[in-house]
């Protein structure tokens, strides 16, 4: 018998707006930020960057 992680209780599989909020819900930071973008000309499919940020100045200033 082979050993078997557990799978994950939560997955991406929801529209692109609980998606985004699962993640809020599991990072809890106010440093948070999000950009919403749709990409390919003809499925012009959306997607959302996350990643936390910094208040005022970028990481390379």
């Amino acid at each position: 018998m082979k050993n078997r992680s557990p799978s994950p209780s939560e997955g991406f599989t929801e529209s692109l707006r609980v998606n985004t909020a699962l993640v809020r819900f599991r990072v809890k930071s106010l440093q948070l930020k999000t950009i919403a973008f749709k990409i390919g000309p003809r499925t012009k499919t959306d997607i959302v960057l996350a990643y936390i940020g910094r208040n005022g100045r970028s990481a390379g200033h």
